[in-house]
């Protein structure tokens, strides 16, 4: 099933999927189950990567190099849980740090996070994206863990969320 949904999601996104599918050995005789998908796709010049691994990890990447650093866009998203979140005025769980004022403009109109911000709130999707200016470049990254129900669903607002930030700031 999970392959399905990943060829499906290849193939709306014209991308390469990758399927590493193996055994690995964790001692005493016992060996876990690994599957990874990966995708690669591109959206104007700029080569979006995406790693989902199941068996002893299950956890999800994003990645994208958007542009040399030219501003500083540096930010930090991440996610409150469920039950901070009791006890919080605001509602939203994601919480995003930023000196850039355009950041936060973005956020509140993006698409692509509208819809990761419903699976939010009704699974334990916890994202922590971070767009950082290294020596070279600036990176968009996302990481999450892929322990809730139905976790492929996050991907294409993800990469929904990717391309508006590439339009916007790319």
């Amino acid at each position: 099933m999970l392959k399905t949904e990943f060829k499906k999601i290849a193939k709306e996104e014209g991308a390469t999927l990758i399927i590493q599918d193996k055994k690995i050995d964790i001692g005493g005789g016992v060996r876990s189950p690994d599957l990874a998908f990966l995708l690669g796709l591109q959206y104007k010049g700029r080569t979006i990567n995406i790693s989902n691994s199941t068996g002893t990890y299950f956890v999800g990447q994003i990645s994208c190099v958007i542009f040399e650093p030219k501003e500083s866009l540096e930010f930090e998203m991440t996610t409150r849980s469920h039950f901070s979140n009791l006890f919080s005025r605001k509602k939203d769980r994601f919480k995003i740090v930023s000196q850039n004022v355009n950041i936060g403009v973005f956020m509140r109109h993006s698409v692509g996070l509208t819809k990761l911000k419903t699976i939010a709130k009704d699974t334990v999707f916890e994202p922590t994206i971070l767009g950082q200016n290294t020596e070279n470049e600036y990176q968009l990254i996302t990481e999450y863990h892929l322990q809730f129900k139905d976790w492929p669903q996050v991907i294409q607002p993800l990469i929904l969320f990717y391309k508006e930030f590439i339009d916007r700031f790319g």
